[in-house]
């Protein structure tokens, strides 16, 4: 022995293998556990951690068999006082007469400590449940920075709660197991010079259990040592020696046991119980010195060598494999239980075993085993129960393995089964053909399916009913849709009491998105879809193909926030699953969003990231012309018009024709930005070919009221825009075309109720919202950066008429009057070159066009009839609201355009508060909240809308989103106290 700091240590032996990287992960958490068999070096584990530990360590041995509390205490009181920590000790003896007060003793003795003391727990699994429970309540309450580390051949159940805290560490027999260099090292120890070869092999023959090689090798000669080595591998005598050693400590029926058990995979406490008839035989296994291993979910194996020594015994018996079987598929271990069943001769059990499982459970387990099970058994083991087979056809198809789903149905359809079994055959036929795009082939034997299947067979029925659902829901009529609901409802029944949860999520998913939302019902689409998330796994495929779905109907009723977490959510998902699909989604979820809300830069963004994830990979369901053309459409919504039909130019050469879907979106440009004449040509063509669902007829009215409009054809626009109001009326979201279409909506509703006008329309538009355009006799006329364009804005912001000193004064503040002057006639002169026209000159005053439309103008006039007009109403103020956007984002911050926008923001919020107010009173909590929640992001650090928007989330019985809201409110307040 020798001293350090004060206190006695052990010195290591001189063949220890130094293991440093074991003690750091003992020491990087503050609760450890080093569970593993005899003979895996936990002793000299121990020791080098006491060694090399710089601040008090206090081991803790627990010397006899069912150890109760008294003698733990005592254990605990002798190794403070062997490590110094006298004060400690005391507190600890003065809580002798009752062991339960250890953990408060054990704190209130160390809590003083400052240095992070090491306690050593060696032997746990001889604790009584009495003290084991203490010194987990001990361990639990040890404070700050001391540590523990529990060394046992298996825990107690009073202690396992310790090794499962996130925050603690636990090592198993595999991390003790040697490694080749280890092993390389502990042969230099004893001499012998060991070739990489020669650790290795002795690695894999005795799977690193340092007994084994601390047996072995000093047996082996220091000359010709592979040679020895390679005998070893071929008759390992030393592992032999072991095992009977092992066996040597068990009574004789328990040894018979133990070779039966070496046959399974995984091993726990009732399972090995049922086997032997008995409780307690694992516990029996482990202190017998059999290398015991955890693995995951309370399992343990017998290591690989040791195994294999027991296992040439004797064969496996069927009552073992049968027992064995029934605990894994309960488990939901069902590699294990048809392995087992295999290993036991057991053909047929293992067929029906694997035929017995719900179709979830054989997509969860993935092709690979079933293809094992299938190719090892006979055509006669099938014929008892082909449903193993369509099992594996559906995990193929989940796995895209379209072959290898053929294959297994080919050879169902090979047997004779009976009448029952070959319509579960064909219906599953049926579902992989139509996942490959052949509906018309099999609608009319989807249709035969469903009529000769009753309820009696309700797996077939379903299968059936989708099949045909589908079909039917393709042509995106009304009437078929509605059937095809109908059908969808029914299998959602039958997968909830069958309790096919990932079946039911699939239907649901599907009835939510191409039944409910076509048609227009928003609320049941996101009931559905949320039914669909609610049965898929937390981090599964399933989800993050349902979770932008959702997010697109969330947009869509103008719950925006709602979405863009969905859509965050999927990103996140995508990345985690390695899914570039799922992140596209998720970037068109966001561009959808962004420009819903005509939100300009956050559209880009979005588009761009979507563009880029997607490369040149298929996205969609007509080679990656949809995600093109619906890109183009949102880009043009918000005025980003070249990209958008330089995008549309890519739609249509992907398109693969089988859908309306290219059409219906070169309509929608040529209707907002292009030549309105060939809009209707583009209808037509669209609605040839299934692509004009119901819920978006509405929008369809309207982009008709706009290219009629620019037309000329006032009459017809305003019958169009009636039109687009109505349908969206008949839809559960009538305010659809104030979400989707704001500015599109605000500009065309007054059609429906104003007098026709007599003067042509305007030749000039000037935008200033979301970016700065000018359209000028039908042409871009938008003057270059700079001056030039600094100058038409300064004009358009006055209303279209501003003085020389006004535009002076905002381009050249410092400048004097005549230097200021001479500056604006060199601008107007080099404008006229550009832009003709385009502002002109009268005395003083510097004007745009005659009858000039400018955007910002018609807001702050329509805003103003609308808070303070005889006329004022919660429609005037949708349509204003529906006018305004982001003023000249790119000239934020300068002096001359602050004003304006200070003054649209007041307007803004002013209209959002009254339009929120109505909704409100009209018994609308949703649009109240979400108009409140609007008017937040202008002005955030008014907290009494965050108070009454919650009350409003509240009272609609979404008290969690009501309860994030009263958190912004405070942080808000807080942050508006820290800066102001």
């Amino acid at each position: 022995m020798r001293a350090r700091r004060g206190r006695p240590v052990m010195t290591m032996a001189a063949e220890h293998v130094a293991r440093p990287h074991l003690r750091q992960a003992l020491l990087r958490t503050r609760i450890s556990a080093v569970i593993a068999g005899a003979g895996y070096g936990k002793t000299a584990l121990a020791a080098e951690l006491l060694e090399t530990h710089e601040c008090p360590a206090a081991r803790v041995r627990v010397r006899q068999d069912a150890a109760d509390a008294h003698q733990l205490l005592e254990s605990v009181r002798q190794a403070l006082a062997r490590a110094r920590l006298e004060e400690a000790s005391e507190i600890l003896d003065a809580t002798a007469a009752d062991p339960s007060g250890l953990a408060d003793a054990l704190h209130d003795g160390l809590v003083e400590v400052s240095e992070p003391t090491l306690l050593l727990v060696d032997d746990a699994q001889r604790l009584q449940d009495d003290a084991a429970r203490y010194l987990r309540e001990a361990i639990e309450e040890l404070p700050e920075p001391h540590v523990v580390v529990l060394c046992a051949r298996w825990l107690p159940p009073e202690l396992r709660p310790l090794s499962e805290r996130p925050d603690a560490t636990l090592l198993s027999s595999d991390d003790l197991a040697f490694s080749e260099a280890e092993i390389a090292e502990l042969g230099r120890a004893y001499g012998l010079d060991l070739s990489e070869d020669d650790a290795g092999l002795l690695r894999r023959t005795t799977a690193g259990w340092p007994a084994a090689l601390r047996m072995l090798l000093p047996a082996l000669p220091a000359e010709d040592t592979g040679a020895a080595i390679q005998r070893h591998a071929q008759e390992p005598a030393t592992l032999g020696a072991l095992t009977e050693s092992a066996l040597g400590r068990l009574r004789p029926e328990d040894r018979d046991l133990v070779v039966q058990l070496a046959h399974l995979p995984l091993l726990d406490g009732p399972l090995t119980d049922r086997v032997a008839g008995r409780a307690g035989t694992l516990d029996t296994l482990a202190a017998a010195g059999l290398p015991l291993t955890p693995t995951r979910d309370g399992w343990w194996t017998i290591t690989d060598p040791v195994r294999d020594q027991l296992v040439g015994r004797a064969s496996l018996d069927t009552s073992t494999a049968e027992t064995a079987a029934r605990a894994y598929d309960l488990r939901e271990e069902r590699r294990a239980a048809v392995w087992v069943l295999l290993r036991a001769g057991c053909e047929e059990r293992a067929v029906a075993t694997a035929g017995s499982w719900s179709s979830q459970a054989a997509v969860q387990l993935g092709p690979e085993p079933l293809q094992r099970l299938c190719g090892s058994v006979s055509d006669a083991a099938l014929r008892r129960d082909p449903r193993v087979l369509v099992h594996l056809s559906r995990a193929c198809r989940h796995a895209h393995d379209i072959e290898g789903s053929h294959a297994a149905l080919e050879r169902a359809e090979a047997l004779p089964p009976d009448p029952a079994m070959a319509d579960e055959v064909e219906a599953e036929r049926i579902l992989a053909e139509m996942y490959q795009g052949r509906e018309d082939d099999v609608h009319e034997r989807a249709e035969e399916l469903l009529a000769r299947t009753d309820t009696d067979r309700p797996v077939v029925r379903a299968k059936a009913l989708q099949a045909v659902a589908r079909i039917t829901a393709s042509s995106r009529e009304e009437a078929d849709l509605r059937r095809a609901d109908g059908l969808l409802a029914e299998a959602m029944g039958i997968w909830d009491r069958l309790g096919e949860s990932s079946l039911l999520a699939q239907v649901a998913l599907f009835r939510g998105l191409v039944v409910a939302w076509p048609l227009g019902r928003h609320e049941d689409a996101i009931t559905y879809l949320d039914t669909a998330l609610a049965n898929a796994g937390a981090f599964s495929q399933q989800r993050a193909n349902a979770l932008p779905f959702l997010g697109y109907v969330l947009t869509y009723a103008g719950r925006h926030e709602e979405a863009d977490r969905c859509f965050a959510e999927t990103a996140r998902l995508g990345e985690r699953l390695q899914d570039r699909t799922a992140q596209v989604y998720a970037q068109w979820g966001f561009a959808r969003s962004a420009s819903h809300r005509g939100d300009a830069p956050g559209t880009v963004r979005a588009v761009d990231e979507a563009l880029r994830l997607a490369g040149d990979r298929f996205v969609d369901t007509s080679g990656g012309a949809y995600l093109l053309a619906d890109l183009a459409q949102l880009l043009d919504r918000v005025g980003e018009v070249d990209r958008a039909w330089d995008l549309l130019a890519r739609a249509d050469t992907a398109d693969t024709g089988t859908l309306g879907l290219v059409p219906l979106a070169a309509f929608a440009l040529h209707a907002r930005s292009g030549d309105p004449q060939r809009a209707e040509d583009y209808l037509e063509e669209a609605v040839q070919r299934p692509a004009l669902e119901p819920r978006e007829r509405w929008r369809v009215a309207l982009l008709r009221a706009e290219a009629a409009r620019r037309r000329g054809a006032r009459d017809d626009a305003a019958a169009h825009v009636r039109d687009a109001l109505e349908r969206a009326e008949a839809t559960d979201v009538p305010d659809a075309p104030w979400i989707r279409e704001a500015r599109l909506a605000a500009q065309l509703a007054p059609l429906v109720t104003s007098e026709p006008a007599d003067e042509p329309s305007p030749r000039t538009v000037v935008r200033l919202f979301d970016g700065f355009r000018v359209d000028h006799a039908g042409h871009d006329a938008t003057p270059p950066d700079g001056r030039l364009a600094a100058l038409v804005k300064i004009v358009a912001l006055q209303g279209g008429s501003a003085s020389s000193e006004q535009v002076i004064e905002a381009l050249w503040p410092e400048t004097d009057p005549h230097a200021g002057r001479q500056r604006l006639r060199r601008v107007l002169a080099r404008l006229r070159r550009e832009c003709a026209d385009l502002v002109t000159r009268d005395g003083d005053r510097l004007t745009l066009p005659e009858g000039a439309t400018i955007d910002h103008a018609a807001f702050v006039e329509a805003a103003r009839e609308a808070l303070h007009g005889s006329t004022g109403s919660r429609e005037g103020a949708r349509i204003a609201l529906g006018l305004a956007g982001d003023l000249l984002p790119d000239n934020r911050g300068e002096e001359w355009v602050e004003p304006a926008r200070r003054e649209v923001a007041r307007l803004r919020l002013a209209l959002l508060d009254q339009v929120a107010t109505a909704a409100a009173e009209s018994g609308d909590a949703d649009e109240a909240a979400r108009l409140f929640g609007d008017a937040i992001a202008i002005a955030p650090f008014d907290t009494a809308r965050h108070d009454r928007a919650a009350g409003l989330l509240e009272a609609a019985g979404r008290s969690a989103q009501a309860e994030a809201l009263r958190r912004r409110a405070r942080t808000a307040a807080w942050e508006d106290g820290a800066t102001g």
